[in-house]
């Protein structure tokens, strides 16, 4: 009697194994066959173990003998093979300003790839304009996986992908541009390419000019005496508006009536009021 009532479905390009269960009423050893199936599948004689490697889609007959030497039955099944959703790569795009260390995330999404033994890995992403490194990267906390750092190339050991898997990094450019790099998923056993996604990152010029002047927005003071002062705070913004606050004071005599000029360098950038 043979058992197993349906076949579950299949995805192509992945390989297939399901194992048919059949008794005999009088413990008699069983034997497997396939008289109807597709180009490709197999099934073990003692085991009943059926495999498929590389599914096609489609719809297929499957039909599947059972032995004991005397008797036999038979059963035939419908296997359904989908499509294959293949893992994806996405990089989150926050605004990288030169020289400010920025954090970004690498998300790797199995899919059908889920359960599969997988090494990731990308080079050292480099200026599109000088052909070099400029900068840094690190690992930062909260990841799924870790990235080591191999020569110029960052890789991970090999772990099981289920799921959404995380990487969390902290880059810090010195020079505006496009870095350009490209990471790479493979399967563990073969090498075989499961995911590419390139990635650039575009750092631009660090913005630092938010004037913090209540009721003086264009650093307009008044002197009533001798010595007095007019102090203006400016604040450096930078990524996610986390800056510097920067204190400047200008003396004055009752006498001078004339518009004066200072400049203020903060991060290598000059600021004249």
């Amino acid at each position: 009697v043979i058992d197993t009532t349906e076949l579950p479905g299949a995805t192509v390009e992945i390989d297939y194994t399901f194992k048919i269960i059949a008794t005999d009423p009088n413990g008699d050893a069983l034997t497997y066959s396939l008289t109807v199936f597709p180009d490709g599948m197999v099934i073990d004689k003692y085991t009943g173990l059926i495999t498929w490697k590389h599914p096609i889609l489609g719809d297929y007959a499957v039909t599947v003998e059972v032995s004991d030497g005397i008797e036999s039955a038979t059963q035939t099944f419908t296997i359904f093979v989908t499509e294959r959703i293949p893992m994806t790569i996405t990089v989150d795009s926050p605004k990288f300003e030169v020289g400010i260390p920025t954090r970004f995330t690498v998300n790797m999404k199995a899919n059908d790839d889920s359960g599969r033994k997988v090494v990731a890995s990308f080079g050292w992403p480099i200026s599109a304009e000088t052909g070099k490194i400029e900068g840094t990267l690190e690992m930062s906390e909260g990841s799924d996986v870790a990235f080591a750092l191999v020569g110029d190339v960052f890789q991970t050991y090999p772990f099981t992908i289920v799921g959404n898997v995380t990487a969390n990094f902290r880059g810090t450019f010195d020079k505006a541009g496009i870095y350009t790099t490209t990471i790479e998923v493979r399967t563990f056993t073969g090498g075989d390419l499961l995911c590419r996604k390139v990635i650039n990152i575009v750092v631009n010029e660090l913005v630092i000019a938010n004037i913090d002047t209540p009721g003086r927005p264009d650093l307009v003071g008044t002197i009533e005496t001798d010595g007095d002062s007019i102090s203006f705070n400016i604040r450096a913004v930078g990524q996610a508006n986390d800056g510097d606050d920067f204190n400047t004071s200008r003396y004055y005599n009752e006498t001078q009536f004339d518009n004066e000029y200072f400049t203020i360098s903060v991060a290598g950038k000059f600021l004249k009021y």
